[in-house]
């Protein structure tokens, strides 16, 4: 209806879907250019919600939302634990996607073990917390060939929402 005035015609499109418009665990790590610990199928997550830890531990876990992708400095150690402890728990499994572990301080022993035998995906850096959280925010590229949750979306809705017969005459 916008472009009713125009001199082209609009012929398809789809509206705004949260899984498209949001990164995958494994296209953050490609944009930090770091790896990602964890497996195939958690680096498909979506993250809906970044986030930086610096409030107290009870008040952080107070504040998760949705898949959230938690940013914690390598010294807060008893962040660390507790997310990598409740991530295992049922009602915090759906909102928490993940941690990205900036800093240049190693993480202790004891919670390096606690992070890995959890299971939670996380990422780590020597990059500062503004830096990961600008580098994650400023990225625009959404999707991947890996991603095949986002691909099928688009297909299914491009099927639904697209004429190609329509596009085909437009491209002669």
């Amino acid at each position: 209806m916008a472009f009713a005035a125009e001199p082209f015609k609009v012929i398809g499109g789809f509206n705004y879907q949260p899984i498209l418009a949001n990164p995958t665990l494994r296209r953050i790590s490609q944009t930090l250019d770091v790896e990602l610990q964890g497996t195939q199928e958690t680096a498909g997550q979506i993250v809906h919600h970044l986030q930086i830890g610096s409030a107290a531990t009870q008040r952080v876990t107070e504040l998760l939302k949705e898949s959230s992708l938690l940013i914690v400095t390598s010294s807060r150690d008893e962040l660390l634990v507790t997310l990598a402890n409740i991530y295992n728990l049922p009602e915090y499994s759906h909102l928490l996607a993940g941690l990205v572990i900036p800093g240049v301080a190693k993480v202790s022993a004891i919670t390096q073990k606690i992070l890995d035998r959890s299971g939670i995906p996380y990422m780590r850096t020597k990059r500062t917390t503004v830096s990961v959280y600008n580098t994650i925010n400023d990225d625009v590229s959404k999707l991947n060939a890996k991603d095949t949750q986002k691909i099928d979306l688009v297909m299914e809705l491009a099927d639904k929402r697209f004429n190609f017969n329509a596009i085909d005459a437009l491209l002669g």
